[in-house]
């Protein structure tokens, strides 16, 4: 039997009738919790440094379920395309609901950043089964509202993560555990809302399982997860667990260098001999303006990722601070990040010219950590 391209059923059909209440409810529902899960350790680090020690591994809590949701993204894409969609986001959700579980009843903090990881990989075919969802039912009449209330809702979980997070471990009835457990009925509400209301979709061809996950990328997407969490490795363990000079030190960053060169070598072998089955777009990345725009993404991620996580360890170990306390000295920061994700959102499709949004933010970005890195001190006025 001649196997059928890739593409012959990564691009499902369109159904004319639209989508349902039940199943926005459901996405939008799974939206609010992945915004939630990226904040909501931002301000009980310490709490969990004082439980479980292992300052080293802070950065791994908030790091490892961004992580997992990146790493996972290509492998998401790909099974939404071979399995049966429904099955797949169910399955998401619940994997979504063990990793909470894990995180909220851990005994040690490698089990918090296992639990993390294991919901950032649930995340990340949730967003990926969200997207196919408003792709393949929305109308065109729906799509651009359903995606800018999608994108709002995200940011509302983003907002509430920290202040909820705070709110646990101020309470003397709730501890750290319970910015995890506070996961599980709505994962629970989103599972039942899922097997009542979310739909299959079509099946666009009638080959055997065996040769649609043939045409998954199982060597791309292992590359990519390893050189991501390499990277990420050799990032956060370089200087404050290993000396720049030391041999573990060296022997990760030329691990990350060799495999990084790996995943590149074999994607482009894999693209000349079946194009669009490789993990990465290469027909995308070939227009001129896409790699400026995802460097300029990921460089705007970065700056607020690194804000958000790093801001309440310094309120906690220079000042002193509480949870709450530290939560109150973030909303500056938090608030109009919100508020101009909003408006932007609102804006550039009547805009339709993002070049100059991208250079104001980022001037002003830059602007204004030049003005904060040159101020800040553990004596600084507030």
């Amino acid at each position: 039997m001649t196997r059928m391209p890739c593409s012959s059923y990564s691009q499902p059909p369109q159904p004319q009738a639209g989508i349902g209440l039940g199943t926005i409810l459901t996405i939008y529902i799974t939206c609010i919790i992945n915004g939630f899960d990226v904040s909501n350790v931002a301000n009980i680090q310490p709490q969990l440094y004082e439980a479980f020690g292992h300052i080293e591994f802070l950065p791994w809590i908030g790091l490892s379920y961004s992580l997992a949701n990146f790493a996972t993204l290509s492998f998401a894409r790909k099974i939404t395309d071979v399995f049966n969609i429904r099955y797949v986001y169910i399955i998401s959700i619940a994997i979504f609901f063990v990793g909470a579980t894990l995180a909220g009843v851990a005994g040690n903090i490698s089990t918090v950043i296992a639990g993390r990881a294991i919901m950032g990989i649930g995340g990340s075919i949730c967003q990926n089964c969200a997207i196919s969802y408003f792709a393949m039912y929305a109308t065109d009449s729906q799509s651009p509202l359903l995606y800018g209330i999608m994108s709002g809702l995200w940011a509302i979980g983003l907002v509430v993560g920290g202040p909820v997070g705070s709110a646990f471990v101020q309470n003397s009835a709730t501890t750290w555990r319970w910015a995890f457990f506070i996961n599980l009925p709505f994962l629970g509400l989103a599972i039942i809302c899922a097997l009542i209301f979310v739909p299959g979709r079509p099946e666009s061809n009638n080959l055997p399982l065996r040769d649609r996950l043939a045409d998954i990328d199982i060597l791309g997407i292992g590359l990519q997860v390893a050189t991501t969490v390499l990277f990420a490795i050799a990032v956060t363990f370089s200087g404050p667990v290993w000396e720049w000079s030391s041999a573990p030190c060296i022997a990760i960053w030329t691990t990350f260098g060799i495999v990084l060169a790996a995943w590149v070598v074999q994607q482009l072998r894999s693209y000349k001999k079946r194009p669009g089955h490789q993990v990465v777009p290469i027909t995308i990345m070939a227009r001129c303006h896409m790699i400026p725009l995802w460097v300029a993404s990921g460089c705007a991620g970065a700056t607020y990722a690194i804000t958000l996580y790093y801001m309440p360890l310094f309120y906690a170990f220079s000042k002193g601070l509480g949870a709450l306390q530290q939560t109150v000295r973030l909303l500056p920061f938090i608030l109009p990040f919100i508020v101009t994700v909003i408006i932007i959102a609102a804006c550039l499709p009547r805009v339709n010219h993002y070049g100059l949004i991208y250079l104001a933010g980022g001037t002003i970005t830059l602007g204004s950590a030049i003005a904060l890195a040159t101020t800040l001190a553990p004596n600084v006025s507030e």
